[in-house]
């Protein structure tokens, strides 16, 4: 497995939260929906199905008590053609993470994040035809009055190839667990940080 952390800021788009419908390009978007507090609107992400283990990815992202909350997602598996490339087929996805303390978004802090789940991942056994990658996303959190919290969110990318699908969604799924067990351990660690009074995604973005 390759794990890496991406910092193009310079090249990158930056993400508006929330975003009304159909804002993006090339693909249906439903718009923003807050899942932490409506777990059921993941039915209304397009991209999701037939993904069901995306799906609880982003569900355990958005529990009630999570330090976390999902903002976008898309996958993809597609046939890969080229000389030399050495698998036939790629699955891709990633979600957008942010943490639920709006203050809590800024370079350093996903810095910090990217180096824990390396600690995490150490002693773990993955599949070597995975690549998990972490790129900041410049991310502006605009209130109900339309006031805007410059800061920032990542995307965390899994890749997994293989000669066929059936074998690429095997190395995928082995980083797509990586990553659940993951935030599962972070929420674990630091839930109680959500026990101040500072200002919450949530609350902020409503």
């Amino acid at each position: 497995m390759r794990i890496q952390f991406v910092d193009q800021q310079d090249r990158a788009e930056g993400l508006g939260v929330p975003y009304p419908k159909g804002e993006s390009i090339g693909s249906e978007n439903v718009g923003y929906h807050d899942v932490k507090k409506i777990p059921d609107s993941v039915a209304l992400f397009p991209e999701l199905q037939g993904w069901p283990e995306l799906r609880d990815l982003i569900l355990a992202a958005n529990q009630s008590d999570s330090i976390f909350r999902t903002l976008r997602c898309d996958i993809s598996s597609n046939e890969v053609r080229g000389v030399g490339v050495g698998y036939e087929h790629k699955i891709s996805s990633y979600i957008t993470l942010a943490f639920e303390l709006l203050d809590f978004n800024t370079e350093d802090n996903f810095r910090k994040m990217y180096g824990e789940f390396q600690s995490y991942v150490a002693p773990i056994t993955i599949q070597q035809d995975c690549c998990i990658e972490f790129e900041l996303v410049p991310t502006s959190y605009r209130s109900a009055e339309n006031v805007a919290y410059p800061a920032w969110s990542v995307d965390v990318w899994i890749h997994g190839y293989g000669p066929n699908e059936e074998e690429a969604k095997t190395s995928w799924l082995d980083g797509m667990l990586a990553v659940k067990g993951f935030i599962l351990d972070q929420n674990t660690r630091y839930r109680t940080i959500l026990r101040t009074n500072r200002k919450k995604i949530g609350d902020f973005c409503v």
